[in-house]
């Protein structure tokens, strides 16, 4: 009796581990801002809208080419992000791994013309950060 529920119990870890590592990532939809000759403006249109970062799932964003991420540190301690990336012809080899963020400061990074070693399998840009007081913003500049 007791080996059945070690077994189960066993089970039941590998499926709640296996699902967590299958997650999808929380993705920032990027927006895209108005100008130079924008027309009709109305209230919220130029707005610029921050997500808190996801520290279970991970953040990502579909990649264009034409993308720069905003990261606010809306925290009173320094905090950390990581921009996943993936080798490349240009030497890249490691990820920008625990960026350090001092309390309420912003940090941007441009992915601009920059698909070669940062855009994953799945046509994402990947990235995270330690705590849901870091929020990111993504713009696509047409």
């Amino acid at each position: 009796m007791m080996n059945k529920k070690k077994i189960v119990a066993c089970i039941g870890l590998c499926l709640v581990l296996a699902i967590s590592a299958w997650a999808a990532r929380t993705a920032i939809t990027p927006i895209t801002p108005k100008g130079p000759y924008p027309g009709t403006v109305n209230a919220g249109d130029l707005a610029l809208t921050f997500t808190a970062a996801d520290t279970t799932n991970l953040n990502s964003f579909s990649a264009t080419g034409t993308e720069v991420l905003i990261v606010q540190n809306s925290d009173a301690a320094s905090q950390t992000i990581t921009l996943t990336t993936k080798p490349d012809q240009f030497g890249r080899s490691a990820d920008i791994a625990t960026y350090s963020m001092a309390a309420g400061t912003f940090a941007v990074f441009n992915f601009r013309n920059a698909n070669t070693g940062w855009v994953q399998s799945d046509g994402n840009i990947y990235f995270q950060a330690s705590t849901t007081t870091v929020k990111f913003a993504v713009i696509r500049v047409p």
